[in-house]
């Protein structure tokens, strides 16, 4: 979805399927180049969303567990800061904010780790990588890493003050690496140039495009509110792909229109966009904290994923998930004081709180996944019956495919012989799924389907333009 063509411009894929993101190669857009070109398969690009979350959950299970908390609650935790919904709302399309999700994941908890253990070659190599990983995936990547990375240095120095050798080891592959090899890669993949001018635009709510107007949908409404409030309305409302109106609703309700939103396959939800539980998540988790006093105080270490979390997202747009995915990991940061807390007193109801908080928003990413995941079985079967339908049209075919042009290769892979066309064919025609492309009807096409439910289904998904 964010664009597919053909490698005139990448040295490594020269004469082969690339994925670029409009203007720019970012670090996934470039790793799902390399999959595609390695196994022949463009949709094998990607994999690259599952594969950032998985290691993303290996790493915060790392970085949990040497909290020596419970090996179930890490487990749990993990998961719940793995399973971000924009990155499952993204899994079988080349958006890249999951990317961004997961990266920042990995980065925050190796960070963590590197916290707890001190000083080790793979928590560092880990760190580094996922800088690096998150500097080149957006533009509000490199800022989220410098975040974190500030912040794991300060907290470094706090927690180290007998011994802060480390910490100048940490700050001198900071300043002279990981920051001027991230500002490099944002140049070699063709970013936008960092004048004060684009970053008070990407940063600003105010800003048409970025924050509100016709370009974002975002309601004329949040130009009256700060940053906080903007936060609020938009995951205390129900999930939908574009609000017309400020909403509320009941945090812990659920229905099937929210999650459908899911299974139409959006990438980009712009109301609610972590889901629809949510917000009954963050007000479970904001509500145990009050249960630490029923423990032992938490390490300090611990309130450190809190801050760049918390700080990412109140510098950027907050009430829009696909811009600042890491606003999932909010609860997550919360629990891991709480449970650092409570796993040095006994068993009891106090852990009822937090069991709820990772049941909810467990609950609201496994939703998610499930009706992701029919989402696309059911686009697929209506794609493959298009694709059986037109090999049985007169060829040569006629196609308008105005935009991502790769998508010529499931016409190829079917056998057609086809010819692209520069303007939009006359009415009865046919509309890919999910796609822009357009092939033209005869008068009398449906004697050449005798199947009408699979008719009725393309009717209903509005494929039949007549």
């Amino acid at each position: 979805q964010e664009g597919t063509r053909l490698a005139e411009t990448n040295p490594y894929l020269r004469g082969s399927f690339v994925v670029q993101s409009g203007y720019q190669y970012s670090f996934g857009n470039l790793l799902a180049a390399y999959l595609a070109h390695l196994t022949g398969n463009l949709n094998a690009g990607k994999a690259v969303t599952p594969i950032l979350a998985v290691a993303s959950f290996g790493i915060a299970f790392g970085g949990l567990a040497s909290l020596a908390l419970p090996g179930g609650w890490c487990l749990a935790l993990a998961l719940l800061a793995a399973l971000n919904p924009v990155a499952i709302a993204q899994s079988s399309s080349y958006y890249i904010d999951g990317h961004t999700g997961s990266l920042f994941t990995a980065m925050l908890f190796s960070a963590l780790r590197l916290l707890v253990t001190g000083l080790n070659a793979d928590g560092l190599a880990a760190l580094v990588v996922s800088f690096l990983g998150l500097s080149a995936s957006k533009t509000s990547g490199l800022f989220y890493g410098v975040i974190i990375d500030v912040v794991f240095l300060v907290f470094y120095a706090l927690t180290h003050l007998k011994n802060l050798r480390p910490m100048l080891v940490f700050f001198g592959i900071s300043a002279l690496v990981t920051w001027p090899v991230g500002m490099l890669f944002r140049k070699v993949g063709g970013f936008p140039a960092l004048t004060p001018e684009y970053l008070l635009s990407a940063t600003n709510p105010a800003t048409s495009g970025y924050g509100v107007g016709k370009d974002s949908f975002g309601l004329d409404a949040m130009l009256k509110l700060d940053r906080l409030q903007i936060f609020v309305m938009s995951y205390f409302a129900p999930t939908e792909i574009v609000a017309d109106r400020v909403k509320t609703k009941f945090p812990f309700a659920l229905n099937r229109r929210e999650l459908s939103v899911f299974e139409d396959l959006t990438p980009d939800a712009r109301a609610g966009g972590f889901g629809p539980l949510y917000g009954g998540c963050l007000l479970l988790a904001l509500g145990s904290l009050g249960v630490i006093v029923l423990g032992s105080p938490p390490p300090f270490v611990t309130l450190f994923p809190i801050l760049p979390v918390i700080l990412s997202v109140g510098l950027t747009q907050t009430w829009w998930a696909r811009w600042a995915p890491q606003g999932w990991l909010i609860p997550a940061t919360l629990m891991v004081p709480l449970l650092c807390s409570l796993a040095t007193g006994p068993a009891g109801r106090r852990w009822v709180l937090p069991g709820l908080v990772l049941f909810s928003g467990l609950l609201n990413s496994i939703l998610i996944l499930l009706f992701y995941s029919v989402g696309c079985v059911k686009a697929q079967r209506v794609l493959n019956s298009q694709l059986t339908f037109i090999k049985e049209l007169t060829q040569p075919l006629s196609v308008y495919m105005p935009r991502y042009k790769s998508n010529r290769i499931w016409l190829i892979r079917g056998g057609n012989q086809f010819d692209l066309v520069s303007e939009v064919p006359p009415k009865p025609r046919l509309r890919l799924m999910r796609t822009e492309t357009l092939i033209p009807l005869p008068t009398k096409w449906e004697e050449n389907l005798e199947n009408a439910p699979v008719v009725a289904e393309w009717r209903k998904r509005r494929l039949i333009e007549e």
